[in-house]
């Protein structure tokens, strides 16, 4: 699942050139309105539907596929070779919308948007559902099917945060957003269940706070134990990888020393 975006940050637009467009033919068409392919480049494939972005602005937001994938494969560390359907969706609606999925053992990621869409946000989204795509390509289906979601997503935040900057550039959104629940003393526990709170504001915060706890494992217990821990996920109950195994400490006792820790970020 997405991070309803928050801009999943300007980067250098590099190395990457979409291949030109194989024309523009339509997918086979199911019920009316059914997505319409647009345009494919070496990774991508993607459709259209309507109701969602014009067509000038998926052709605008497409040019930006490929460098994306280009910097969050670099930070994540795993190339992809294969390549994705991306289908942009008409919005959800409600308080538990979301606004994005990725069905990383099909290679395929759906994005549900209205026309006029800030495109930056559009971009930062895609660059977080694109690291999910990327955990799948480093650890394989077994374990991104199990991996706790305070992992999952918490390194889909981080990983993609290039594309999701405060104004200045200076930090990450995420960051700025946990140092204003740190102030307000607002910091809720980790393993809050999305199943029970589905609403978008909810998911927003938590999610800050998952990138957070990731970003303090990465800093404090370096990169290599966050890979094995992410690997060792039992299911997508929070809190439930083999924390005690990798780190020598309880999830509980790794969530306390956290608390402590953002208090000074």
């Amino acid at each position: 699942m997405p991070y309803p975006v928050r801009a999943f940050v300007a980067v250098v637009l590099s190395l990457v050139i979409a291949l030109p467009a194989v024309g523009h033919a339509s997918l086979p068409q199911g019920a009316r309105g059914a997505p319409r392919l647009v345009r494919r480049t070496e990774h991508f494939m993607v459709t259209l539907a309507r109701g969602s972005l014009h067509r000038k602005e998926a052709l605008e937001f497409i040019a930006r596929l490929e460098p994306t994938l280009a910097v969050v494969a670099e930070r994540f560390g795993t190339p992809f070779n294969g390549r994705e359907r991306v289908d942009i969706l008409p919005p959800q609606r409600g308080a538990c919308a979301i606004r994005g999925l990725t069905f990383s053992g099909k290679r395929q990621i759906q994005l549900f948007y209205g026309p006029n869409t800030d495109l930056d946000r559009l971009q930062a989204l895609m660059a977080h559902e694109l690291v999910h795509q990327l955990q799948r390509e480093r650890f394989g289906d077994r374990v991104q099917q199990s991996a706790d979601v305070i992992l999952l997503e918490g390194w889909a935040m981080v990983a993609s945060d290039d594309f999701a900057r405060t104004p200045d550039g200076g930090e990450p959104r995420w960051q700025a957003r946990m140092r204003e629940q740190v102030r307000q003393n607002a910091i809720l526990p980790l393993t809050v269940d999305l199943g029970r709170n589905c609403r978008t504001t909810t998911r927003n915060t938590i999610y800050d706070h998952w990138a957070s706890f990731v970003a303090f494992l990465e800093q404090q217990y370096g990169q290599e134990a966050l890979a094995t821990v992410y690997a060792s996920g039992h299911g997508r109950a929070a809190g439930s990888a083999d924390y005690a195994q990798v780190y020598g400490k309880s999830f509980a006792d790794l969530e306390a020393e956290w608390r402590v820790w953002v208090q000074g970020q």
